[in-house]
């Protein structure tokens, strides 16, 4: 989502720290060895959210930001959504621990709030907040469930379910009325997600979230990535929402570390292009 998401990643960048043809490499291990890669300085990532109609016909436009510190003792994260004035739209911090904490603010300026339900579009995107932080990369109990390539990748499939933590109110403590702890499942857009893992690059190149009937509610994948500081960030993302109405483009602007230095342009060179399917085609 390094979206940053992360993806990322934005937003993410998701070398792997072992071998993950290994034949004792659990879903786990590779979801960890991802998420180990991140930056553990600070940086800043800023892009655009672009959605489009059928045929690509343009209808809405966001900026983004992301602030990360994946090295600290919790890692956290802030994603901030922007008008096309560069006005603060919303904001969602995010606590990785023993549970994931988010904190929530609307307005310009920006003013704490509920955040009740995590599985809502963000503004009129097709992402939640679960596909913009990459949640689901740092949910536990994943498991291996085959192997397949996609657009020229062999990837390996990992399978994890949401997480139904305890609630605040269940570990005896009075919840803050702008943070929510972890999400239960109601307030999750997806009962469990899919992801494709490459072989080669130990990416996530694509990721599926499915309802409690199995339904498919939300596909993203990545369209290109480059290499920055010897670390793979995501540059191009794309998120379908099912029923098809449009679809969201992610796309990386710019990338800058804690020495102020703006990684936009480097390594442009090495940049891999991920062609989309016949069936991932721009509607």
């Amino acid at each position: 989502m390094k979206l940053i998401l992360s993806a990322a990643y934005v937003l993410l960048s998701v070398a792997a720290l072992a071998d993950p043809n290994h034949p004792s490499l659990t879903a786990d291990q590779l979801l960890a060895n991802v998420v180990a890669q991140l930056p553990t300085k600070p940086i800043n990532v800023s892009g655009e959210l672009l959605v489009r109609r059928r045929r690509g016909v343009p209808i809405a436009s966001f900026g983004f930001t992301l602030d990360a510190n994946w090295g600290a003792k919790p890692p956290r994260a802030t994603y901030t959504i922007r008008d096309a004035f560069g006005r603060s739209l919303e904001q969602l911090t995010i606590t990785h621990g023993a549970t994931t904490s988010y904190h929530h603010a609307t307005g310009d300026p920006l003013k704490e709030t509920q955040l009740s339900d995590l599985s809502l579009p963000i503004q009129k995107t097709d992402l939640s907040w679960v596909d913009l932080t990459l949640s689901f990369l740092w949910w536990p109990g994943g498991r291996l469930v085959g192997e397949e390539s996609i657009r020229g990748f062999d990837c390996f499939i990992v399978e994890v379910n949401a997480p139904n933590p305890r609630t605040p109110e269940e570990e005896g403590r009075t919840p803050d009325r702008a943070t929510i702890e972890a999400s239960p499942l109601d307030s999750c857009p997806y009962t469990k997600a899919r992801l494709w893992i490459s072989k080669k690059v130990n990416m996530m190149l694509q990721a599926e979230g499915y309802d409690a009937e199995g339904d498919l509610e939300r596909k993203l994948w990545v369209r290109n990535f480059k290499k920055i500081n010897e670390q793979w960030m995501i540059k191009d993302m794309e998120v379908q929402h099912y029923p098809m109405v449009h679809r969201t483009k992610l796309r990386v602007v710019d990338v800058t570390h804690t020495t102020g230095e703006s990684q936009a342009a480097v390594a442009t060179h090495e940049a891999t292009s991920l062609e989309p399917s016949t069936a991932d085609a721009s509607p």
